[in-house]
């Protein structure tokens, strides 16, 4: 049987939302001809598309950032101010490559492995290719049930499988070593799920890319996608070394091949090993991750390590922000706790060289997944947004940026006094303090949300800090006792009524009076007002 054809380089299969709200499938070529009419990628996943956009990023690396540049900020300038994308080298790149990017090609598939096989002979059904996030209340859910792909759902999913595939025990592949038993046992998931993926976001599909394309990053020679590479074959590669951020870019981490139908829609596949990657000391090369400072690691390998960092499904991102922006010196002599993610890092360095506007919101995509058990399956895929002042993403303290530090930490203090209210009216009317702190904390941090994302947004590296901190330190009061409020409004009359508990090691009546004198204590102390001047009055 004569293979279908179907190349991921002109034939449509990248999901993307236009300028007008409309979803439209398009090639790479076309993607990025039109690139100023797209608004995002939209496709089945927020993973998914994260997963292609990488894809996108490695061409656009190979065709615009081959040689160092002297002035890098100042070149990036030049297509920024553009009205498209410098489209002569892109086609030239995805010219010379096409033959590369043939989905069916029988010797070299794109992102597969040609004449793949099974020790048993067996292929499985495509609806293994497809994640299953069947976690309750998830935000993401995929269905499974599939029987056949098109070509263009088919390219998806292999670039989101190679990215982001579930550890676990996979397909034993005809002359891999590491079959034991016709089963190919646990390497890890693929590189994209060890970390949240973190995409500076612009106004179109053109800007994204270009504020995700990193001119000042590391360079070898030998750091290249992996369709410029050797074909594969079913071992892994040798003694593989990741030379640069483009390796990890479209890393390896199955061996995958589609088996089509005569009409090209694809009916069965195999899912194997492929390269595991290597994941400490990556943080130089990975761009699009923050990273942590790991003791065990470090102790293990006698050497600093940082490792990915993932996202957390139950906190939004702005709680995390002391580990997404960059600072300076944690502690002498020790290393610091966070390194930035370099793709925020680059926004910062493209505004303070007046490539991009000082006062320009940096708007902050996230993407993550968390897996089962063993890391052997999928529960949850999420993502979340937040923007803030461009200048608040340079290395090293700033006032602006300490202001942001200390509203995220008064703001959980404040969201832990709320909880320690529910706790306590429970224990007034002898119920489960655990449980009612958890709900009520997870009250408390819905009801800042918003108000928190657009207090951070207004922020301007040029604002009176402390004006600042003063006007949000005032409205998360106002939240907090509202809360506060309500909880003891809900208190039943058992809790007025109180009973002898105890706390902090000392046996004591707790009534609903005593919890409220407590609370407001504690918010009084986590949320200082502001002194008032001397002659005005209070």
């Amino acid at each position: 049987m004569t293979n279908p054809v179907f190349n991921a380089v002109d034939d449509p299969w990248i999901v993307v939302r236009n300028v007008r709200g409309d979803t439209e499938t398009v090639g790479i070529r076309d993607l990025f001809r039109r690139a100023h009419e797209f608004r995002d990628l939209a496709g089945e996943l927020p993973s998914q598309d994260f997963a292609v956009f990488r894809v996108l990023l490695a061409v656009l690396y190979r065709a615009l950032d081959t040689e160092p540049w002297d002035e890098p900020e100042e070149q990036w300038a030049k297509w920024w101010n553009a009205e498209t994308l410098p489209l002569s080298p892109i086609e030239a790149y995805l010219d010379h490559w096409r033959h590369r990017f043939e989905l069916f090609d029988p010797v070299q598939p794109w992102f597969q492995v040609g004449g793949l096989e099974s020790v048993s002979g067996d292929t499985r059904p495509v609806d293994l290719l497809v994640p299953d996030c069947p976690a309750a209340g998830g935000l993401f859910s995929m269905r499974r049930g599939y029987q056949s792909l098109s070509p263009a759902e088919a390219t998806r999913w292999i670039v989101h499988c190679q990215a982001y595939d579930s550890s676990g025990i996979k397909t034993g592949a005809k002359g891999d070593p590491r079959v034991s038993g016709g089963k190919g046992y646990p390497i890890g998931t693929g590189w994209a799920g060890w970390f949240g993926g973190l995409t500076v976001v612009g106004d179109n599909l053109r800007e994204t890319l270009l504020l995700n394309l990193v001119l000042d990053r590391p360079r070898d020679d030998s750091d290249i996608p992996i369709w410029e590479e050797p074909s594969l074959g079913a071992a892994p590669r040798t003694a593989v070394v990741v030379r640069g951020p483009l390796a990890l870019l479209t890393w390896p981490q199955r061996r995958i091949r589609l088996f089509p139908s005569a009409d090209g829609t694809v009916t069965s596949i195999l899912i194997c090993n492929g390269d595991p990657v290597p994941y400490q000391w990556l943080d130089e090369y990975e761009l699009m991750s923050g990273w942590r400072f790991s003791e065990p690691q470090t102790k293990n390998f006698k050497k600093t390590v940082y490792m990915p960092r993932a996202l957390d499904p139950s906190q939004a991102l702005w709680r995390g922000l002391t580990a997404l922006l960059p600072t300076t010196g944690s502690q002498a002599g020790k290393p610091d706790r966070f390194k930035p993610c370099q793709v925020i890092r680059w926004s910062s360095k493209l505004a303070l060289a007046e490539a991009l506007p000082t006062e320009r919101r940096t708007r902050i995509k996230a993407v993550g997944i968390q897996y089962g058990p063993q890391s052997a399956s999928w529960d949850e895929v999420f993502s979340d947004r937040l923007a803030f002042n461009v200048l608040l993403a340079i290395e090293g303290n700033s006032a602006a940026k300490e202001t942001v530090y200390a509203a995220a930490d008064r703001s959980n203090d404040a969201v832990r006094a709320v909880g320690q209210l529910a706790a306590n009216l429970q224990r007034a009317a002898g119920g489960s303090p655990e449980a009612a702190s958890e709900t009520a904390q997870a009250q408390g941090f819905a009801r800042i949300d918003a108000p928190f994302r657009r207090w951070l947004e207004d922020l301007s590296a040029s604002s009176d800090t402390e004006q600042g901190l003063t006007q949000w330190t005032q409205t998360l009061r106002e939240v907090v006792l509202e809360l506060g409020d309500q909880l003891l409004h809900e208190a039943g009359p058992a809790a007025w009524v109180g009973r002898t508990a105890v706390v902090s090691n000392t046996e004591r009546v707790i009534s609903t009076g005593q919890a409220a004198a407590w609370f407001r204590s504690a918010v009084s102390k986590v949320l200082p007002q502001p002194a008032v001047p001397k002659g005005e009055p209070a």
